[in-house]
This record gives structure tokens, sequence and C-alpha cells, in this order.
């Protein structure tokens, strides 16, 4: 009985043993899959995150490659500004205006094209070129090379109600040359204003909320660029009335020879520049 107990234990003892074995050898097969995992799905992330940003890079307008043109304006109170001056992005960002009232959206920089083809990041541009404001946020509109005006601080003279920064947005240009509402105001997030097409319009406002934003008056320079306004010419009936600033002629008459637009006259653009002065903080008033 003594000798066979013995064998039992022994038996019990290299069971036991077996099972540690085999224990001990699918944790070591385990482990490197394990890591084979981690290394698989570290490798998708990393494809994935360039894929986003080659998506992000070849989104229009592309750099190199895309010259498009809008329309804007900067609205203080109850009238324009006068348009910013020829500026060259820095860091060859691109995107520029020659001081007629366009932007030119022309990257040179995946910096400035694609998802980063946006209206802050012109503002930015044109601020550190021009010096003055460079900022356009919630609550600040910081005109480049002019005033800066904050809410809560700066007041209109002769205008009811209390002035925020709004920016109305025309997704084509010939509809806001037609009299027709902005396709949307933004009075927050305008980080998410790209330039994501051709021939479109902003009006950049220091004004009170609700208050009728007027399409920009560089629209008629955007005919002499070339700049797809948003219809097709075929569309339009024969006896339209059609805008003059888009240098097409109204009850009959044949367009005006050149780029097909007239040059604003002098009176207009004092009379669109003329307003209640705004009254900012800094003021002796």
């Amino acid at each position: 009985m003594g000798k066979a107990s013995s064998n039992k234990k022994v038996a019990r003892a290299a069971k036991a043993g077996g099972g540690r074995a085999r224990a001990a050898g699918e944790r070591n097969i385990l482990f490197p899959v394990a890591l084979a995992v981690v290394a698989l799905l570290g490798t998708i992330l990393v494809v994935y995150a360039r894929g986003e940003r080659t998506a992000e890079a070849l989104e229009a307008p592309l750099a190199f490659e895309d010259h498009w043109h809008s329309a804007y304006g900067i609205y203080v109170c109850d009238s324009f500004v006068p348009d910013l001056p020829e500026f060259t992005a820095p860091q060859n960002g691109g995107n520029h205006t020659h001081g007629d009232g366009l932007i030119h959206v022309h990257p040179f920089s995946t910096s400035r094209s694609g998802e980063n083809a946006t209206l802050v990041n012109w503002f930015a541009d044109a601020g550190a070129t021009l010096g003055g404001g460079d900022e356009l946020s919630n609550d600040r509109l910081g005109v480049p090379g002019g005033e800066t005006y904050v809410e809560g601080d700066d007041s209109c003279d002769d205008v009811d109600g209390d002035p925020i920064v709004q920016v109305a947005v025309w997704d084509s240009a010939f509809a806001a040359s037609e009299g027709e509402d902005p396709d949307r105001i933004l009075t927050e997030d305008f980080g998410s204003i790209r330039f994501s097409d051709d021939g479109m319009a902003y009006t950049i406002a220091f004004a009170p909320e609700g208050a009728e934003l007027p399409a920009p008056p560089s629209l008629a320079g955007l005919a002499g660029v070339g700049s797809d306004l948003g219809v097709d010419p075929e569309d339009i009936p024969d006896d339209a009335e059609l805008d003059e600033d888009f240098g097409e002629a109204t009850d009959g008459a044949e367009p005006t020879d050149g780029d097909g637009t007239e040059e604003t006259p002098e009176e207009d653009v004092d009379e669109s520049t003329t307003s209640s002065t705004p009254t900012t903080a800094d003021d002796d008033s």
C-alpha cells in the first residue's frame, strides 16, 4: 500500500508539472501575438491619419493650382469701411488681395489650401503684413491695418442695438447681386468659414444683431477677373433684368467694351463709406 501511495503522488506531481509547463508555453505564445496585434493597430492608425491629412490637403482650393476670387466687405455700424490695401500673404501662403475688395484665393502652401483656406487665416495673414488688427473672433473684429472693435466695449453712434461681430455668407455672388438674402449669417465659429468655391461673397460686420447686412460693394469686380458667378449663362432668360455690376446690360442694350464691367463712380464710393461714427473704447468720448 505504501508503494502504491508513493506512485500516486509521483503521478499527481508529474500531472501538475505538465499543466504548469503547458500554461507557460501558452503565455509564451500569447505575448508575441499581442505585440503583433498592437503593432498592426498602430500601423493602421498611422496610415489612416496620413490619409486624412492627404485628403485634407487635396481638398479644393488646391495649392499651386486653383485661383479663385470672392468679394468681401467690412461693414462697421451702418456702412462699409475702405477695402484693405494690397498685400502679399507671408510665408508664401498665397491668398491675398490687390486692394480691389476681392479675396484672391491662390494658395501656395497646404497651410492655406483645402481646409486651411479660411477667412480667419486670411485676416491673420493680412494683419501680419499690414499691421493693426488681425483678428476675427467671436467677440472681436480687428480690421487689418485699421481699428479693432470689441463687443461690449465699443458702440455705434445713431444706431440702435449693441453691435456684435458677425459674417454674412453668400455661396453665389450672383445671388448677392440680385438682392437675395445671405445663405447664412454666423455670429460665432468663424474658423469654419472656408473659401470653398469660386465667386462667393462675404460681409464681415460689426453691427447690431439682426441688422440688415448688405452685400459687399466689390461684387462688380468679380466679372473682371473671370470668376464663376454661380449661374450658368444658358439658364438666364433672354428678357432677364441682369445686374449691371456684372457687366450685363439691361433693356436690350449691348454690354460695354473691355472686360464687361464699369468703374464705380467716385461719388458712389464716397456715399458707401459715409456712416455714423463708431465709438471705440479708447475714444475720448
